[in-house]
Formats: structure tokens, C-alpha cells, sequence
């Protein structure tokens, strides 16, 4: 049973529960699985999706599966949840600003461009070493334990521009395969490594653990949830909703899209959406990204699954 994304946030932290499972649950996972495959197949889509829990001060995955979920992919703008978090983590908590019309929140709710490279420069002042990019990267490589970063960002009129962190540029190991071919594509990321860092910041909701970068877990467990809070607000657009908001319902995701029309790579048109769907204990974890695919069918196969996720949430007891 799903729950709205406020109550879910509302209710981090209060202690996990004793799950147990039914023969038609595991059976209903099993299925939840050849869906995925069967709606994937050879399309250029890699999606991962995880059941999660808290335990301890870890995150227990009652199952994880996808399909060519290790496959490079463009990762557009999705990045970006990952700047808000950085953003919360380094900034002294007295100066945060994320009501409506600052950086913070422009990057997470509006996606701005602009505003993203503001907010990794500005944050960067409070670290040593690298430039601003790869003080970010190494936030996510040593702090969130994940795998890509961001290996330019040249997008006009920001301030990173003529920045590049050499350990994720574009080359012969950093390619991207569609339709048959290959591309070299600077920003690249997979869907299991993004899924990686959503059950990191789930984590860092409730987990009382050291931090690798030292700090108070009451302070992290704050940073996480107000990530979150951001990252459940939807677009100021009304009419625009990402990905998996189209397939589950506004009110039912904490996440960050990102959209590259055709023309923006040689790969081909860009849908990506990753994030958490809150349930009464826990949360879903779902990782979705394509590269030359319509966004018709991209939707399509997105409702289909989520449908899937819920019929498995259905048969589970408590």
C-alpha cells in the first residue's frame, strides 16, 4: 500500500518493522521480474527496481533485480538530486536556503541548469582539494559509495564551465551502446549505480552509523530528509510531470528525471527517471533509463512495471 510522499518523510526515522513474506509474495516477485524482462527485451533500456527496508543501520533489499542495468547511459539531469544532497551535507545549516526561487530549490524541483553549477561551485568552498567538480565527485564516489560522476558541465552561463574531472570523461571505457552502435558521450552513468545512491540517501534517513566524512547522523539524517523534501515537490509546471510521476501518480514519488531531446547526443532521444516510492514501511527503489527509445513506448513500459510493483506490494504481510 502506497502512502503519500509528505507521510512518508513525516514518518522517517521511527524504527523499522518485522516483514515477513507469503508463498504468492515470492511468487509475485518472481513474475515482477519476466515482466521487466519481457517488457524490456532488446530495447535500449536499462531499469533496475529493489525493495527496501530499514535494518539496523543499514537498508535491507528484500529483492533487487532489472535488466542491463550495468549499461552506460547518457544520465541527463538526474545527476542533480545527488548536487541538492551534496549541497545540505557541506553547507553550514544555519545558511541553508531552499524556499521557492533559490538555487537549491530551482536544481531539485525546476531542474535549472545554471543554478546547478551555483550550487556545486558554492559548495565546493567547503573542501580542500580538487576543483569544484571533482570535490562533487568525490563526495559521491567516497561519501555515497557510488561508482559515476559528472565529467563536465558546460552548460552556458554557468560557472563550471571549462571544468572537467578527467577520472569520467568520455573514452573508450565510457561508451554508450544503441541501436548497434557506439557513442562517446561525457555524462554517463547506469541504473544500477543510480539506484546505488537512492538506497544511500533512504539510508542516511535513519541510519545512527559514522559517516565517511565525519559529521553528526542527527545532521545527516536531517540533509537526507530535506534532499528528500525537495526532491518530492513536483515540477512548478504544472503540466509537466516526469517519468515515473506520469506512471505512479504525483503524489507518490521522491525523484529526479532527466530529458535530452534527439539532437543532444549522437545516441539518440534521452528518458530517464530514478527514485523512491514510499510505501507504509520502506520503499521501492526504481532506476529507468533510455536512450533512443520513444517516449510513448518509455511511458508505457514504465506503467506497466510500476503496476507490476504494486501487485507484488499487494500479496506481502506484515
Amino acid at each position: 500500500m502506497t502512502i503519500s510522499r509528505r507521510g512518508f518523510l513525516g514518518g522517517m526515522g521511527a524504527g523499522s518493522l518485522v516483514w515477513f513474506t507469503r508463498h504468492a509474495w515470492v511468487q509475485n516477485v518472481d513474475a515482477l521480474g519476466q515482466l521487466i524482462n519481457r517488457e524490456v527485451g532488446a530495447r535500449n533500456i536499462g531499469i533496475e527496481v529493489a525493495r527496501f527496508i530499514p535494518e539496523g543501520d543499514s537498508v535491507r533489499e528484500l529483492f533487487r533485480f532489472g535488466i542491463n542495468q550495468n549499461e552506460l547511459r547518457p544520465t541527463a539531469s538526474c545527476f542533480k538530486a545527488w548536487v541538492v544532497l551534496y549541497y545540505f551535507t557541506f553547507t553550514p545549516e544555519p545558511q541553508w536556503a531552499d524556499a521557492d526561487g533559490t538555487d537549491t530549490y530551482n536544481v531539485a524541483v525546476n531542474s535549472h541548469n545554471v543554478a546547478t553549477g551555483r550550487l556545486i561551485r558554492d559548495t565546493g568552498q567547503y573542501q580542500d582539494f580538487g576543483n569544484d567538480l571533482e570535490k562533487f565527485n568525490d563526495f559521491l564516489i567516497y561519501s555515497m559509495s557510488m561508482e559515476h560522476g559528472i565529467a563536465s558541465w558546460n552548460w552556458e552561463g554557468n560557472p563550471l564551465v571549462g571544468f572537467v574531472d578527467g577520472r569520467f570523461a568520455a573514452g573508450p571505457n565510457r561508451l554508450v551502446r544503441a541501436q548497434g552502435t557506439t557513442h562517446e558521450i561525457g555524462n554517463v552513468t547506469t541504473a544500477a549505480d543510480t539506484l546505488n545512491g537512492y538506497r544511500e540517501l533512504y539510508r542516511r534517513s535513519f541510519a545512527q552509523d559514522a559517516d565517511p566524512y565525519g559529521g553528526d547522523p542527527d545532521r545527516r539524517k536531517r540533509t537526507a530528509l530535506r534532499t528528500m523534501d525537495l526532491l518530492a515537490k513536483p515540477s512548478d509546471n504544472a503540466e509537466y510531470d516526469s517519468p515515473v510521476e506520469r506512471a505512479a501518480g504525483r503524489d507518490v514519488y521522491i525523484g529526479k528525471d532527466g530529458v535530452l531531446p534527439v539532437e543532444s547526443t549522437t545516441a539518440g532521444r534521452v528518458i530517464n527517471d530514478a527514485g523512491l516510492i514510499p510505501m507504509e514501511t520502506g520503499a521501492y527503489g526504481i532506476s529507468f533509463f533510455s536512450v533512443a527509445e520513444s517516449e510513448f513506448s518509455a511511458i508505457e513500459i514504465l506503467r506497466t512495471i510500476v503496476d507490476g510493483i504494486y501487485e507484488v506490494e499487494q500479496s506481502l504481510a506484515l
